[in-house]
């Protein structure tokens, strides 16, 4: 019973991979969380309820020419990611054929598409966030970034070990394979590990 509870505790901790510690709540408490809800009179003299923001903003601490700079080098370092991706994984070589790299390149080819989603969400606001927002930009970004750093990097040694084992394969495409994804990797890890160095201030501000 013990052994089951150590289990599904690092099962929790990894699902939150990227994020800050922050309390967990059902997803309709997240969403209104730092929202104050008043009731007001309308003109026909029914009630309705309405909701005020009253939590903390989560602001970059970037001016906003730093801001616009940061989210250009996260799209190139995102596109160089998925252009080395590709140009590894679909190069005709016997260890794209191989079960064990084919299911990393799988993994690889999801998280891409979620880490689009997040970046583009991440890229689009420039303002303070709510917490919600935060939630599903910064720490959404962080996330996808870092669990798409782990996908690449078990390419590149699932590639690897497929060479080791199979000498008889050509040293060009050992090299495109395993450089190219390794390349990748750098790249994906370098979008999670810039974003975990910005600083974030946390106050009950006006947006501006």
């Amino acid at each position: 019973m013990a052994n089951n509870e150590k289990g599904f505790a690092w099962l929790r901790q990894f699902s939150r991979f990227g994020e800050d510690s922050v309390p967990k709540h059902t997803r309709l408490d997240r969403e209104f969380e730092g929202f104050e809800a008043y009731t007001v009179l309308g003109v026909d003299g029914s009630l309705r309820q309405e909701y005020r923001y009253t939590g903390v903003y989560h602001k970059q601490m970037l001016s906003r020419k730093r801001q616009i700079f940061q989210r250009i080098s996260y799209t190139l370092l995102f596109l160089c990611t998925v252009a080395l991706f590709l140009f590894a994984g679909l190069y005709p070589a016997g260890s794209n054929r191989c079960a064990y790299v084919l299911i990393f390149e799988c993994a690889a080819v999801v998280l891409m598409i979620f880490e689009a989603v997040d970046l583009a969400g991440y890229c689009a606001k420039l303002r303070p966030l709510q917490n919600y927002e935060y939630r599903h930009t910064v720490l959404a970004l962080r996330r996808s970034s870092g669990l798409l750093s782990l996908a690449l990097v078990g390419m590149t040694l699932a590639s690897a070990v497929y060479y080791v084992l199979h000498p008889q394969e050509e040293t060009v495409a050992a090299c495109v394979c395993v450089v190219g994804a390794a390349l990748a990797f750098g790249a994906s890890a370098a979008i999670y590990l810039l974003e975990r160095q910005v600083q974030y201030s946390a106050a009950p501000q006006k947006e501006t």
